[in-house]
Parts: C-alpha cells; sequence; structure tokens
C-alpha cells in the first residue's frame, strides 16, 4: 500500500509539473513530465489535462477529447479539465458541446481568461455575436491589457454592425500586440 501511494504521489507531482510547463508554453518539457506520469503507474487528472492540451496543440481533437473526457470523470470539478474537453469539442466543431463545456469550466475558474476567450468564440461561430459581445466584455473587465479580449470584442461589434467601436478595440489590440490575430480577423470582417 505505501508503494502505491508513493507512486500515486509521484504521478501526481509529474502531471503537476507537466501542467505547469503547459503554462509556460514548454510542450516538450511537458510531454517528458507526463511520459514519467505514466511510467508512475497510477491514473492521473493533471496529466490527462496535460496529454490533452499537447493534443489540442498538435492538433488531434479526436484524442484531446478522449483524455480531457477521462479528467472531467475522474474530477467533474475541475475547471481546467473542463476547459481542455471544451477546447477539444470546439476543435472537432461540436459547438453545442464546446459551448456547455465552457459554461462548467466557468462555473469552476470564473476568472480564467482564456476560457472566457474560448466561449466567446463559440458564441462568434454560432452566429451569437450579441453573447460573444458580453463574453468578451467580461474578460476585458478581469484584465484589460490583454490584447485577444479587445481582439474578440471588436469581432463581436464588428459583427454587429458597429463599426466605430470595433475599430477603437482594434486599435487597442493592436497597440497590446501587434500580433493580435483576433484584431486581424476583425478588420478582415470590416473590410
Amino acid at each position: 500500500a505505501q508503494v502505491q501511494a508513493r507512486g500515486q504521489l509521484e504521478a501526481g507531482a509529474t502531471g503537476i509539473a507537466a501542467l505547469a510547463a503547459i503554462d509556460r508554453g514548454d510542450f516538450a518539457a511537458a510531454q517528458r513530465w507526463c511520459r514519467l506520469a505514466e511510467s508512475a503507474g497510477a491514473t492521473n487528472m493533471e496529466a490527462l489535462v496535460a496529454r490533452s492540451s499537447i493534443a489540442l496543440a498538435v492538433p488531434d481533437a479526436n484524442t484531446a477529447r478522449q483524455l480531457a473526457l477521462q479528467a472531467t470523470q475522474m474530477n467533474p470539478r475541475d475547471g481546467r479539465a473542463w476547459s481542455a474537453r471544451a477546447f477539444a469539442e470546439l476543435l472537432a466543431g461540436d459547438l453545442a458541446t464546446a459551448r456547455a463545456s465552457f459554461e462548467q469550466a466557468l462555473a469552476f475558474m470564473p476568472q480564467h481568461i482564456g476560457t472566457w476567450h474560448g466561449q466567446g468564440w463559440v458564441q462568434v461561430m454560432q452566429g451569437d455575436a450579441a453573447g460573444a459581445r458580453a463574453t468578451f466584455e467580461h474578460a476585458l473587465g478581469l484584465d484589460r491589457n490583454f490584447a485577444e479580449s479587445h481582439g474578440g470584442l471588436a469581432v463581436a461589434l464588428a459583427l454587429q454592425g458597429d463599426e466605430a467601436a470595433a475599430r477603437e478595440h482594434i486599435e487597442l489590440a493592436q497597440r497590446l500586440d501587434r500580433a493580435s490575430l483576433s484584431s486581424r480577423y476583425a478588420e478582415a470582417i470590416l473590410s
């Protein structure tokens, strides 16, 4: 029992290390930590979420979905697992399930801007410009210095035909990040 507990502790620590590597954008390190978690022999929710995130980056929607589903079944109150599942569903094109999963994720981690962005993009893709606008405005309320929040809001505003407000947010997004993809998309909608 002591050996099994130590293996679970090691798997847990390596899963957390894998998530930390994901947060730093170091997918190679995350993969190494995930392999260590697997070799410890215990199924680990954090490692499942990290592996799902790696699959999203490849992109491999089916693998990302399977791993995130396992993670949410293992811990149905983990916002990060729900967010990974939502992004996997979005990548797979299942917008209704993605939206429901984003809502679950936000119920458990309402301050996570990236999850708000995902929800906003699902709303854009579903043709819900008003909902996307409210979502991106909420993200801006969490942090006004995030270019993609301004860019996403610009997209929603452009879709609603509010050109002046859209251009204002395009400019803000590009001042914060010249490479802002969402602001470029808003410009394309306006042109």
